[in-house]
């Protein structure tokens, strides 16, 4: 029997990945405002475009789970803004 570490490797590389982004968020936020979203959601479809034409299914997932956080973490971005909104109007 062989293991399989990709599994292991991917949720790993995925807890990882959400954890900084959750942290890169908040002190991007704070520095920049929402100027990183847009450089971030083109980050993020970069790397989820460049997971098709990887032949290894390994890397291929890695870079998907990379490029939807960055993604996401653009997306994020604009939500803390509102989060941020809603805290000084109380």
């Amino acid at each position: 029997m062989t293991l399989q570490w990709i599994g292991p490797t991917l949720a790993i590389a995925t807890v990882f990945s959400i954890a900084l982004g959750h942290i890169l968020v908040r002190r991007l936020y704070a520095r920049y405002n929402t100027r990183p979203a847009l450089p971030l959601l083109m980050i993020g479809m970069t790397l989820l475009t460049g997971t098709l034409w990887l032949a290894s299914d390994f890397w291929a997932a890695l870079l998907g789970v990379l490029g939807v956080t960055c993604f996401w973490d653009g997306v994020e971005i604009f939500r803390q803004e509102r989060r941020m909104q809603r805290e000084t109007q109380t």
